[in-house]
C-alpha cells in the first residue's frame, strides 16, 4: 500500500487549483474578447487585401520558376509517385500543385503535377486549357492492383487516416462500400484508394494521357524519357515507402480477401494488363 504524505497532498491540490485557475482565467481571455478581436483583423479589408496578395505573389514565383517545356505527370496514390516527381523536380523543374489555389492559377505552360487532383475535373473546370493539353507530353504511372491494394492498406494506416485496428479485409469492405471519388482535391477520406483507371480515363471515356508505365518495368520510362527528350532520370532512391504491416505473402493464400481486390479493381486488371491469377512477390 502507498501512504500519501498529508500535508504534501494538500500543497499539490492548492497548486493544482491555482493551475486550474490561470488555465480557466486564460480560456476566458482567449475565447473571449481576445479572439474576437483576432477574428475581427483576420476578416478586415486589409488583412484580406494582405492574404490575397500574399496569395497572388506566390502564384508569381510559381509561375516564374515554371519549366519552359510543357510536360504533366498524373500521379495515382502508391505507384512509387514522390520517387517519380523527385526525380523530375531536379531534372526538369516539375512543379507539384495540389492546392486549390496553385492549381487554379496555372498559367497552362511548363513542368507540371496536379498530385493526386483529378487532372480530367481541371479539364472540365478550364482550369486546364485545351492548348496546353494537346501539347504537353503527359504521362502516368500504375502498378499491380493487388500489390498497390496492400500498400494502399499499409500506409494509411501509417498515417492513421484509417482505424489503426482494422483489419485488411474490413478495410477492403469500405473501399468498396464508402470511398468517396476523386476529385478537385488531392485526397478525401480513402478517395487515394479508387482504381487507378479513374484518374486516367476522361469524361469521353477516353485516356487523357499519351503514355502510361508500369512501375514494375520503370526502366522503360526511363530509357523512353532519355529517348524522347535526351533527359536522364535517376530513379534509383525510393521515397515514402510505407511500414508493412501486412504484405503480399499474407493474403496470397486467403481467397476471399483476394476475390474483393479482384472486384475493386476490375478495370485496372483489365485495362493495364494485369493477371489476376498472379499474385506478385512484392
Amino acid at each position: 500500500m502507498i501512504k500519501l504524505n498529508k500535508h504534501n497532498l494538500s500543497d499539490e491540490l492548492k497548486e493544482d487549483q491555482l493551475n486550474y485557475k490561470e488555465l480557466v482565467f486564460s480560456k476566458k481571455i482567449l475565447n473571449g474578447p481576445l479572439a474576437e478581436l483576432t477574428n475581427y483583423f483576420k476578416n478586415t479589408r486589409f488583412s484580406v487585401s494582405i492574404r490575397s496578395l500574399y496569395s497572388n505573389i506566390e502564384s508569381i514565383r510559381l509561375n516564374y520558376n515554371l519549366n519552359e517545356k510543357n510536360y504533366l505527370f498524373v500521379w495515382i496514390p502508391k505507384t512509387a509517385g514522390t520517387s517519380v516527381y523527385n526525380s523530375l523536380r531536379k531534372s526538369i523543374r516539375m512543379q507539384k500543385r495540389k492546392r486549390q489555389k496553385h492549381f487554379l492559377s496555372f498559367p497552362n505552360r511548363g513542368s507540371v503535377t496536379f498530385g493526386h487532383v483529378s487532372y480530367g475535373d481541371l479539364l472540365a473546370l478550364g482550369a486546364v486549357g485545351m492548348n496546353f493539353h494537346e501539347n504537353a507530353y503527359k504521362f502516368s504511372f500504375v502498378r499491380n492492383p493487388y500489390s498497390r491494394a496492400v500498400s494502399l492498406f499499409n500506409y494509411l494506416k501509417q498515417e492513421k487516416l484509417i482505424n489503426i485496428r482494422i483489419e485488411f479485409e474490413a478495410f477492403l469492405d469500405q473501399v468498396h462500400l464508402y470511398r468517396p471519388p476523386i476529385g478537385l482535391y488531392n485526397s478525401r477520406g480513402i478517395s487515394q484508394t479508387n482504381p487507378q483507371s479513374d484518374w486516367l480515363i476522361g469524361m469521353d471515356g477516353k485516356l487523357i494521357v499519351d503514355d502510361i508505365y508500369k512501375v514494375e518495368e520503370i526502366e522503360t520510362f526511363i530509357s523512353n524519357f532519355n529517348s524522347k527528350f535526351g533527359i536522364i532520370l535517376d530513379l534509383k532512391q525510393k521515397y515514402n515507402e510505407s511500414k508493412k504491416e501486412i504484405t503480399l505473402q499474407n493474403i496470397s493464400n486467403n481467397s476471399a480477401v483476394l476475390e474483393k481486390i479482384r472486384l475493386i479493381y476490375k478495370r485496372d486488371f483489365d485495362l493495364f494488363d494485369y493477371d489476376v491469377n498472379s499474385i506478385p512477390n512484392n
